[in-house]
């Protein structure tokens, strides 16, 4: 299985602590060893296949929280939950055109004010035309 970037910034210090306290403190051992699993899991970039026939699918594992049209394109917001796969993929076949980090807060994704959440904005050139995503 493949895994998201940057996981081992998180799951070695997990791991290399849960060798060295297994030897001094067992049980911390196991508890370290259980968050490196944890980390892993969390991280986790499962193989996924799109369908065969022509058109959009979900970016993300989650659930959908928000359809409105802001600024003449249609907005579909994904809630994302502890168990869901954190991984975004592209939609829609096609090419990059560009990627731009929009600074923001780290509200909740539940709270009203998550409009306002840090992200990252990519602009596609496809068969059907601009998406953003």
């Amino acid at each position: 299985m493949q895994f998201a970037p940057g996981y081992r910034r998180f799951a070695l210090p997990a791991f290399v602590g849960a060798a060295v306290a297994a030897v001094v403190v067992p049980p911390l051992g196991a508890v370290l060893l259980a968050v490196g699993a944890f980390v892993l899991w969390f991280f986790r970039d499962p193989e996924r296949s799109p369908p065969d026939e022509p058109g959009v699918v979900a970016p993300a594992d989650g659930r959908v929280s928000v359809i409105r049209v802001e600024d003449g394109r249609v907005r579909v917001g994904v809630f994302m939950n502890v168990t869901d796969v954190h991984v975004n993929r592209a939609p829609v076949s096609g090419s990059v055109r560009t990627v731009t980090h929009r600074p923001g807060a780290h509200k909740p994704a539940f709270s009203k004010d998550s409009d306002r959440n840090e992200r990252v904005d990519i602009e596609l050139d496809t068969d059907a035309g601009d998406h953003e995503v």
